[in-house]
């Protein structure tokens, strides 16, 4: 299968989007796939499930107990903002859930991205297990975890400020924050060819940042179908796949390229 994919540079949003919806061919077109798919799709059920119901009780109570009383302003306050509130639950929940279900299945993902790879290319990788590799791949992990959810509060406490803002803020903040949740839940399904490659932070951040559009696509794909049910429980997975290919086909000469930014 390594002449499948054609290497192709740029990458649009759409690309990012349809990348998705093509791991199912992919998953067909390849033999013992679906012994992949048993272990994550539960735990994807069990986390979804788990993500969805902490957040809506923990939003719900607190916007709830936020804005009461029977004045005026206070019922039109409540009529405003519980678009935002729906937008911002919606998002939040998805972000969490990609995070937190690419923590709880990283070694079966990691495994199927790998797995892709080495179908698609042909490449072979190095499984020997060394203590000091192993520490400092540990690390590296929970240091580029760490910098990505300070990333995101940060960006989102400066996002949400745009609802003050009459009218205009509102939509700024739906359209932006959906694109940066898009952008950094994308990221994720690259970081299993780049973490692979023991590239840090930063440099994983400039290679992804430089195919946004496409990243937020993948990104948007995820999002959207883990609303579906069934199918939502296959949304990690999927994702893995479409990200590790949209990286052989756009990232992997970039990830080689000693003179880029982060370089370890």
């Amino acid at each position: 299968m390594t002449d499948t994919i054609k290497k192709v540079h740029g990458g649009s949003f759409f690309t990012g989007f349809a990348s998705f919806f093509r791991a199912f061919g992919f998953i067909l077109k390849t033999r013992g796939m679906g012994r992949y798919f048993i272990i994550p799709f539960l735990l994807n059920i069990i986390v979804l499930v788990t993500v969805f119901l902490i957040s809506y009780d923990f939003f719900s109570t607190w916007f709830s107990g936020l804005f009461t009383g029977d004045a005026w302003y206070m019922t039109v306050l409540r009529a405003l903002l519980k678009p935002v509130l729906f937008i911002l639950i919606s998002i939040i929940t998805i972000l969490v859930y990609s995070i937190t279900g690419c923590i709880v299945t990283a070694p079966f993902n990691d495994f199927l991205s790998k797995k892709v790879e080495m179908e698609i290319t042909g490449e072979r990788f190095d499984d020997k297990f060394r203590i000091s590799v192993f520490i400092g791949d540990v690390l590296r992990i929970f240091f580029s975890i760490s910098l990505l959810v300070l990333i995101i509060l940060l960006l989102n406490i400066v996002l949400f400020l745009l609802n003050l803002i009459p009218a205009f803020g509102q939509a700024a903040y739906a359209v932006l924050s959906f694109l940066t949740a898009s952008f950094f839940i994308g990221y994720q399904f690259f970081d299993f060819p780049l973490e692979r490659r023991r590239i840090g932070f930063s440099r994983k951040l400039w290679i992804t940042w430089r195919h946004k559009w496409m990243v937020m696509g993948l990104g948007a794909a995820f999002f959207l179908v883990s609303y579906i049910p069934i199918i939502g429980f296959l949304g990690l997975n999927c994702a893995t796949i479409g990200g590790t290919m949209l990286f052989i086909e756009h990232m992997k000469d970039e990830s080689l390229d000693p003179g880029s930014p982060g370089r370890d």
